[in-house]
């Protein structure tokens, strides 16, 4: 259902808001079929050396059923897709320490019913717009070693070739809908590594630096072929420190970082500038602290944590809205702290 919200001016708050009970958003109904079947055939050709081949079938299909007819949504639909998706891959130990693996997949993802129908921009009672489903060629080539307690690294690179992959767009209402690109293309390096100091304390870091670009595609008679994508940033990271202390059993003290590099928010030079050029909006990127704390004895266990330590203001989620020429923000938690005990039964 629709809801008005009530706005103080002066305040920038919320003060209320009203449901309205015979105005419908949307109200539907959806039965979902899915069926799937997989055979994965795996040989060792020579010692050390596994090599694995799969095949899998996926159908899906969505009846759908609009509750509000002639109020909201589109009209009732019947949806199904369906795909075969190969898998081949080959892993070699050096020793118990150290491997590397070569992957080449394809991947499967149809639009869900949220996607499908809550969305429709085709107006009341029209038809459900004509999203494809996404299929992805992905190509992996890694390593991973390990100094047993000491020490564990993994690093893969990739390259993963996507066909009309779903993407999020505004109509000239202010309304998100879906559609599909032509041709994407994402490759670059993940890594991760942890490490054991002492064997109370680890260090542990996973990130990715990547590239994902719009190989083909156009959006409103203008050709983004060979653009970034928005909203699609390429450095991410997580960082955790874990202390466990020998003078005090049972008690567990963890550091988080949280990393989120810039990134495009709209196609690039899409902004029209009052000069008469043209430029990218993006969003900085931000980084945000978390500190825990946890201790067991007994059974029970007893936690706190202090999220977004120094009251970071950041944004989960930034998007260019070009029918008000800014940034539109999702925002993200401001500082928090938790509390909480459990008991274990049996311990």
């Amino acid at each position: 259902n629709s809801t008005d919200v009530t706005v103080d001016v002066a305040t920038e708050k919320n003060v209320g808001f009203t449901v309205n009970p015979n105005d419908f958003i949307l109200n539907y109904k959806a039965d979902i079929l899915n069926y799937a079947g997989y055979l994965q055939y795996e040989i060792n050709p020579v010692k050390d050396l596994k090599v694995t081949a799969a095949f899998r079938y996926d159908k899906f299909g969505y009846d759908y059923n609009n509750m509000a007819e002639g109020t909201a949504g589109p009209r009732d639909a019947y949806n199904s897709y369906d795909n075969l998706s190969p898998k081949l891959g080959a892993n070699y130990n050096f020793s118990r320490e150290l491997g590397v693996y070569a992957n080449y997949s394809v991947g499967f993802t149809p639009p869900q019913v949220s996607t499908l129908y809550r969305n429709s921009f085709v107006g009341v009672g029209g038809e459900v717009f004509d999203l494809k489903p996404s299929d992805y060629n992905n190509y992996e080539v890694g390593s991973y070693f390990n100094i047993p307690s000491k020490l564990k690294i993994d690093l893969a690179l990739y390259l993963l070739d996507g066909h009309n992959t779903l993407i999020t767009l505004r109509d000239e209402n202010d309304e998100f809908f879906n559609a599909n690109a032509g041709k994407t293309r994402s490759y670059g390096v993940e890594y991760g590594f942890t490490y054991f100091p002492i064997p109370q304390l680890s260090l542990t870091h996973n990130g990715s630096y990547a590239r994902h670009r719009y190989i083909k595609f156009f959006d409103g008679g203008v050709d983004y072929s060979g653009t970034d994508r928005e909203t699609a940033p390429s450095l991410l990271g997580y960082s955790q420190i874990k202390y466990r202390p020998n003078f005090a059993k049972g008690l567990l003290l963890t550091a988080e970082h949280q990393l989120m590099g810039k990134y495009n928010t709209s196609f690039e030079n899409q902004v029209a500038n009052d000069d008469g050029s043209t430029s990218t909006a993006t969003y900085g990127g931000h980084n945000i602290f978390n500190l825990k704390a946890s201790y067991a004895f007994n059974g029970f266990e007893v936690w706190g944590e202090l999220l977004n330590v120094f009251d970071t203001l950041y944004s989960v989620r930034a998007s260019y809205n070009i029918y008000r020429n800014e940034n539109s923000y999702s925002i993200g938690n401001p500082r928090a702290v938790h509390f909480g005990i459990k008991y274990n039964i049996g311990q």
